[in-house]
């Protein structure tokens, strides 16, 4: 099972909802649609908007950092504290991305 490890990585409008410890699921159902976020708040809508443009541009971002080719269709990664899951199409893209769990060690 994959485990949280510390690793920043710029994405753009996202980046204070991945650093929010509140926030453990962030969805984008496509452009021009606000973002999600899921946690200890619930569900909420926020204010942000991305385009077509921002959502490839963080798409390709995970894709050169987890070095994972991306193609139409499914695509997942995890990178750093994220568990990323998108859908990639020529008509639009949409992803989701998951905090995973840290790591508990436990000391003898």
């Amino acid at each position: 099972r994959p485990y949280a490890i510390e690793m920043e990585i710029d994405i753009g409008k996202l980046n204070a909802i991945i650093k929010d410890p509140a926030v453990n699921e962030i969805e984008c159902q496509g452009d021009d649609t606000y973002v999600i976020v899921r946690g200890q708040m619930g569900q909420k809508q926020t204010d942000i908007i991305l385009t077509e443009e921002e959502i490839n541009q963080i798409i390709d971002t995970i894709s050169k950092t987890s070095r994972v080719p991306k193609e139409e269709g499914l695509f997942h990664a995890a990178i750093g504290k994220l568990n990323f899951a998108a859908i990639i199409s020529e008509h639009g893209s949409k992803f989701i991305i998951k905090k995973l769990p840290t790591m508990m060690r436990e000391y003898y």
